[in-house]
């Protein structure tokens, strides 16, 4: 084979590809190309829009689900709460009851038994017209009662007083009846505060008080 013929077949093989194709039809290609890419780019957005959608639906979901399930939690504990809501008031009841019971119990007095021994000590040819006993209420009335004793300090300080108002022939005998209280535990400073006598009839009639102090209280016997 000689170079001239090696020559025309390299050349054959080396042929130039033209395309001859309108330039309109290689535009159009690549917008075809295009908008196949941005179709795609816009399904992955939608479903990237979807998921997260549905992600946060659900989270609502577990969200509201988990609120009803403490609701009911709370509303069945208030059920429960509901029988003892009372406790706190019973209590106060219980502790204003114990109190007073303390207050009372703290000056309650044996009267009866002081009325025996005041009648028991009385001399013969006394009588009583009225007799009195009384103590103070509470342990803030007694600290006033005690306050303004203080003012005087020969008075003698207690928790209450004695009134007596009877009818007897002399002064002797009111005498004695001051004497006979001073040996009752709990009676003290009987004092004579009037005295009327009427020759008429020979009677004298007197007014007389003494003060009751803490030894006449049911726990100091």
């Amino acid at each position: 084979m000689s170079l001239l013929t090696l020559d025309s077949v390299r050349t054959r093989s080396g042929v130039v590809r033209v395309n001859l194709l309108p330039t309109e039809f290689a535009v159009a290609r690549q917008e075809r190309r295009l908008r196949l890419q941005l179709a795609t780019a816009v399904g992955v957005v939608a479903a990237a829009c979807l998921g997260a959608g549905f992600l946060a639906t659900s989270q609502a979901h577990g969200a509201e689900n988990s609120l009803l399930d403490e609701q009911t939690r709370t509303s069945a504990l208030q059920a429960q709460q509901a029988p003892y809501a009372e406790v706190p008031q019973v209590l106060a009841e219980v502790a204003e009851a114990k109190k007073i019971q303390s207050d009372v119990s703290g000056y309650a007095v044996p009267w009866y038994a002081y009325l025996n021994r005041i009648s028991t000590a009385t001399p013969a040819g006394v009588t009583f017209t009225s007799l009195g006993l009384s103590v103070q209420p509470t342990p803030a009335a007694t600290a006033a009662t005690g306050s303004a004793a203080t003012a005087d300090p020969l008075a003698v300080q207690g928790i209450g007083n004695l009134t007596v108002t009877g009818t007897t022939q002399t002064q002797a005998q009111v005498a004695s009846w001051m004497d006979a209280m001073a040996g009752i535990p709990g009676i003290a400073g009987a004092t004579l505060t009037s005295s009327t006598f009427d020759p008429a009839s020979s009677t004298l009639t007197f007014n007389a008080t003494a003060t009751l102090t803490d030894a006449v209280l049911l726990d100091k016997q």
